[in-house]
């Protein structure tokens, strides 16, 4: 029987196999579809918020799930509409990810939450900003709604 380090034994895991002589053979297992379906879900889904919190602060409202709860900084807001008012009151920003990750929270839930990680830089008004954004999101009406967003300045 063929000994695998642990990292092999997760790429299994994830990929699907290696052969007797070491050769990776590359097949995309159960959970890497689904990484990549979620990967490619929370790239539309981070795109469309950035540029609603960018250029179209009027539509942030339909991108919260009722009852959600924004952390901004420290502050705690509650609720889609407050939320919204937040963003209005704002100055103008411009959002550059530097990176984002996701996954799922509980695969068997029906709702498919998943927690999104996004790093990058943000110019506010005249000043600029390195930031990290945790939401988590889940289907509503199959479509991904935030129902929890914590903002953050790094620097």
């Amino acid at each position: 029987m063929v000994q695998h380090t642990a990292v092999a034994r997760q790429f299994i895991l994830y990929f699907g196999s290696i052969s007797k002589c070491g050769v990776l053979r590359i097949a995309m297992s159960k959970l890497a579809v689904e990484d990549e379906t979620a990967c490619t879900a929370v790239k539309k889904f981070t795109d469309l918020f950035y540029d609603a919190v960018d250029r179209k602060r009027n539509k942030m409202n339909f991108l919260y799930a009722d009852g959600a709860m924004l952390v901004w900084n420290g502050n705690a807001i509650r609720g889609v509409e407050v939320i919204a008012k937040f963003y209005d009151s704002l100055p103008n920003s411009t959002h550059t990810l530097e990176s984002l990750d996701c996954q799922y929270i509980d695969s068997s839930d029906q709702a498919r939450p998943l927690v999104v990680l996004a790093i990058g830089k943000v110019v506010l008004g005249q000043m600029t900003h390195a930031f990290t954004q945790t939401l988590v999101l889940t289907l509503e009406d199959e479509k991904y709604k935030i129902l929890s967003d914590r903002f953050r300045f790094i620097d």
